[in-house]
Order: C-alpha cells, then sequence, then structure tokens
C-alpha cells in the first residue's frame, strides 16, 4: 500500500509539473501573438503613412512641371518684349540691336504610382480560464485531460496564428522597401530639376532688371 501511494504521489507530481509547463508555454505564445498582432497593426499604420508621403511627392513633382511651364512661358514673354523694344530702338536710332534669345529645354518626367499594401492585424484571442474541480482523483484525472487538450487547441491556434502573423508581416516589409525605393528614386529625380528652376528663375530675374 505504501508503494502505491508512493506511485500516485509521483505521478501527481509529475503531472503537476507538466500542467505548469503548459501553462507557462501557452502564456508565452499569447503574449508572442499579441505582440505580433500589434506589429501587424504598426505596419499597416506605416504603410498608409508612406502612400500619403507617396501622394505629396507626386503633387510636388507636379508642382515642378507646372513651374517649368510658367517659367517657359515667362522668357517667350520677355523675349517678344526685347524683340518690341528693340524694334523701337531701331526706328530711332537705325541701329541694330543683336538679340540672342535664349533657349531653354526640359525633359518631363513621369511619375511612377504607387500601390501600397496593407495587412491587417487579427482579432485578439480571449482564452477562458478554467481549474479543475475537487473530486476523486479518475474525475481530477480527465477534467486535467480536457483541460490540457483545450490548452494544445488553444496553442495551435496560437502557433498558427503567429505563423500567418509573421508571414504579412514579411510581405509588409517588402512592400515597404519597394515604395521607399520608388519614392528615393522619385526625389532623386526631383533634386536637380529644382537647382535646374532656381537658376531659371535667377535668369528671368536678371533679364527683368534688364528690361527696367
Amino acid at each position: 500500500m505504501s508503494s502505491d501511494r508512493d506511485g500516485e504521489r509521483s505521478l501527481e507530481y509529475y503531472e503537476e509539473r507538466m500542467q505548469a509547463l503548459d501553462n507557462q508555454m501557452l502564456e508565452s505564445s499569447r503574449r508572442s501573438r499579441q505582440q505580433l498582432e500589434e506589429a501587424a497593426q504598426i505596419g499597416a499604420e506605416t504603410m498608409v503613412e508612406l502612400d500619403e508621403q507617396g501622394e505629396k511627392l507626386d503633387r510636388a513633382e507636379s508642382t515642378l512641371d507646372n513651374i517649368d511651364q510658367d517659367l517657359r512661358t515667362s522668357q517667350r514673354t520677355i523675349r517678344q518684349i526685347r524683340s518690341v523694344f528693340g524694334g523701337v530702338v531701331n526706328w530711332f536710332t537705325t541701329d541694330k540691336l543683336a538679340t540672342t534669345p535664349s533657349t531653354a529645354t526640359s525633359s518631363e518626367q513621369a511619375r511612377q504610382g504607387k500601390t501600397g499594401s496593407s495587412a491587417a492585424a487579427a482579432d485578439r484571442y480571449t482564452q477562458p480560464a478554467s481549474s479543475a474541480p475537487r473530486g476523486g482523483q479518475q474525475q481530477q484525472r480527465q477534467q486535467a485531460k480536457k483541460y490540457r487538450n483545450a490548452q494544445e487547441q488553444e496553442l495551435d491556434s496560437n502557433l498558427e496564428c503567429m505563423s500567418s502573423t509573421l508571414g504579412a508581416l514579411k510581405n509588409m516589409g517588402q512592400d515597404m522597401g519597394d515604395v521607399l525605393q520608388a519614392q528615393n528614386d522619385q526625389i532623386e529625380r526631383m533634386t536637380p530639376r529644382v537647382t535646374t528652376l532656381t537658376n531659371k528663375v535667377d535668369d528671368l530675374k536678371q533679364q527683368t532688371r534688364r528690361l527696367t
């Protein structure tokens, strides 16, 4: 009888240890799942911000196109004024004035459309907390087995959700890299155009001063 009781105590001890390990593993999976879901939410918000930033860059590049067109129109107007002024001078002084109108060329840049993809985080999984009621040893073991089965199902669900979220985060990271690369290329295209337009504005200022 003594050996039977010792055996039962040892079995209960190992069952308690296994249950404690199962609880730790389940709780760890819950925390990891929650953290991944939060990361996915942050990633989705970042993609939205990148899309908005891309729209702003598109508007800025379109503004550069409009400025370039306006400057070319202004240059033509100044050339016409200089031509008329030169004709008047020739009329009165019979001196011919040589004018060398400046020409400006600019290349139209194609704007790239960007798509942003965003991933939505999964709904948080709420886990039931339950404990086996006191009773006979056989009933306790049956209830403990049901509880462990429920834990295993929840753990499998958490792991599956974590795997899916990690895949979504990977795709989201690739999309972010593509969007950022496209935006960097767009900024690199715009930078020399801004310099060119600045020089054109300075040149127009000098030409305007000569007419006054």
